[in-house]
């Protein structure tokens, strides 16, 4: 009988400056016998695993960390592991900053409040790592699967040895205002990089790359090929590349990225106080839940934001609710199409209102409806009046006496059927 195969333990780090957290994770994956487990609670602490001598088979980080974030984190690591697992693990007050700056080279992120205890999280860990090393064996190209997933991140990323460029991403061309990558490389990065504070940078540089310093972090000035000056964030990390260690260098537009923050914030503020209900609804799950609703339709339809996400807004219908309005909505989505309609919904206390709906679909890059968003407007008031006026015809029509509407010159705009049959 032919001998099974052992697989080997899989070995994950658990990134995290929330002690709490992190000790979740541990409990939760250590129930698995073959799943080892480490963690760090600095980023300088986890370059430490990533670089050692165990490889790391997949990495959950949190996104706020000391002294830097989970995205700056793992550009790091995707230097010098290009294809390892890494999921990226949120509050909820950072999703919103998350979800824009993820791009396609993290795994996965989640909530915090969405990890569960029920194994559901270690079942999605194995199946990773499974791919992950399927892909290793099947791979003859590190280099090149790295440089592909660099050259998508969101900083600039460059690899040196004795502080000249081995290695520089697209996005590290584009920041520097050059033509092409082929003009980097070779060259020492101090051309460019100005002098920390108070520091060299090649002395700097020399202790990462030696193992002296296993991270650096500061703030410099970045000259461009144009002439141009640029405030930038740099974090630095001793890697292993082709023939040894290297440094992995990554600079971030400081000023960009306080932009983008600010006109994010900006939206976000927005929405949350717009003086309509906006919701999301997220139609890749079952039931199509809400996932965010802002100020105004928690007070429009008294609800608390935690009663509210996680349902579908069926919630607010009643009996007395037009299955009319509902199915033309119903059909809709169906046909990834926008729609309004104007029906019958309760607030929590159970208070009719009439609500005018508008739903939207929210496409993906790949023309694929992902969400659906919905406006919610009480238009309770409106109806009223309406229904008051269409009564007031009706008694007008019905009545014995003559009635009639003019102008203001006299000129006559409407008669009732008695004043044609008075006046004949």
């Amino acid at each position: 009988m032919d001998a099974v195969e052992e697989r080997a333990p899989t070995e994950v780090l658990v990134v995290a400056s929330d002690v709490s957290f992190a000790r979740r994770c541990e409990r939760n994956l250590s129930r698995k016998d073959d799943f080892v487990v480490e963690t760090a609670g600095t980023v300088e602490e986890a370059i430490g695993h990533v670089t050692g001598e165990r490889a790391i088979d997949c990495i959950v980080s949190e996104f706020d960390l000391p002294e830097t974030d989970g995205i700056a984190f793992l550009e790091m690591v995707r230097a010098h592991a290009p294809a390892v697992p890494f999921i990226l693990v949120a509050d909820a007050a950072e999703e919103k900053q998350v979800s824009h700056a993820v791009t396609g080279h993290v795994t996965d992120y989640f909530l915090k409040e969405d990890l569960s205890d029920d194994g559901i999280f270690g079942r999605l860990i194995d199946n990773l790592v499974a791919y992950y090393r399927e892909q290793n064996e099947l791979s003859s190209s590190t280099i090149s699967r790295a440089g592909t997933l660099l050259d998508h991140a969101n900083d600039m990323i460059a690899v040196l040895d004795a502080g000249q460029i081995r290695y520089i991403n697209q996005t590290g061309v584009g920041l520097l205002r050059g033509e092409d990558r082929a003009e980097f490389l070779g060259q020492p990065i101090a051309e460019w990089l100005d002098d920390p504070p108070e520091s060299s940078l090649t002395d700097r540089l020399r202790q990462v790359q030696r193992g002296k310093l296993s991270l650096e972090v500061f703030d410099t000035i970045l000259e461009r090929v144009d002439g141009t000056a640029l405030p930038v964030a740099v974090y630095t990390s001793r890697i292993d590349w082709t023939d040894g260690p290297a440094v992995a260098l990554i600079i971030r537009d400081v000023e960009s990225r306080k932009r983008l923050e600010s006109e994010l914030s900006l939206k976000n503020r927005a929405i949350d106080t717009a003086p309509i209900g906006i919701t999301i609804a997220d139609m890749a799950e079952p039931d199509n839940p809400l996932v965010y609703a802002n100020d105004h339709f928690l007070e429009l339809t008294g609800y608390a934001e935690s009663e509210v996400l996680g349902r579908n807004s069926r919630f607010l219908q009643g009996e007395d609710t037009d299955p009319e309005p509902v199915a033309r909505m119903r059909e809709a989505i169906e046909a990834d199409e926008s729609v309004s309609v104007e029906l019958r919904n309760y607030r929590k206390d159970g208070c009719m209102f009439w609500n005018r709906v508008t739903l939207a679909p929210i496409e993906n890059a790949e023309g694929d409806v992902t969400h659906y968003l919905g406006f919610q407007e009480d238009v309770t008031e409106r109806v009223a009046m309406q229904q008051r006026l269409r009564r007031f015809k009706q008694a007008v029509e019905a009545a014995g006496h003559a009635i009639y509407l003019t102008k203001p010159d006299g000129t006559i705009t409407y008669v009732n059927p008695a004043f044609e049959r008075i006046t004949g």
